[in-house]
């Protein structure tokens, strides 16, 4: 087992072959739609990532997508393959920045006004999933929360963003942490699927036995 050293930075202990970053120096931010009023949702050929998508997915689900139209020649800026989006707003200082990856093409797809994106240049030193990842983690938040501005709703500036420094490991060993992460979230969420349908099942039983439609010794052969 080999030993790994350390040196000092101006963020703390870091492991050698891990080196500081500014956002800013590996990618940069575009807006989410702009100029758009309730009628223009809802319908229309264009899809767009809502606001809770971004909040609740680590990976971005592009089954969870809504409609908005989007007009011939209408300047809109357009959701990648390999963008992170992060979450610009919130009411509260605690929910702001929680980041979002988008793993796979999408075609034409667009993304809610209160969110913003970060699109990646230097894929050898940053991995999307990653950071998506970062965000949500401890150390993610401990430097998210403070760039908060506001007081009865919180907002995070791009600027703000691009500016914030972090430390990160050699790029292959981000996508090994992001994989085994990735692992763990797929398998809590099978168990979690597993817990529900037996929760359901259950359920289904006691109603049966206490409605007298079936007995005990049936519904232990079933």
């Amino acid at each position: 087992m080999t030993t790994r050293e350390y040196k000092a930075t101006e963020l703390g202990r870091i492991p050698e072959d891990w080196a500081i970053w500014t956002l800013g120096e590996l990618g940069a931010t575009y807006s989410g739609l702009s100029g758009k009023s309730g009628p223009a949702f809802g319908h229309g050929d264009g899809l767009y990532v809502p606001f809770t998508n971004v909040m609740r997915n680590v990976v971005t689900d592009l089954r969870q997508l809504e409609r908005v139209e989007v007009l011939p020649g209408e300047r809109q800026n357009v959701v990648v393959d390999g963008d992170v989006l992060f979450n610009g707003s919130s009411e509260t200082p605690e929910e702001l920045g929680y980041a979002s990856y988008v793993s796979r093409p999408c075609g034409a797809l667009y993304l809610n006004s209160f969110c913003f994106g970060y699109r990646i240049k230097r894929p050898d030193i940053i991995d999307g999933l990653f950071l998506a990842y970062w965000s949500r983690s401890i150390v993610g938040r401990q430097l998210l929360q403070p760039l908060a501005q506001g007081s009865t709703r919180y907002n995070l500036s791009k600027r703000s963003l691009l500016s914030t420094s972090i430390y990160l490991p050699p790029v292959d060993e981000q996508r090994e942490i992001a994989a085994v992460l990735s692992d763990g979230d797929a398998l809590a969420s099978e168990l979690k699927a597993r817990l529900e349908k037996t929760r359901l099942l259950n359920a289904g039983i006691g109603q049966q036995l206490i409605s007298g439609k079936t007995q005990l010794n049936e519904a232990a052969e079933g």
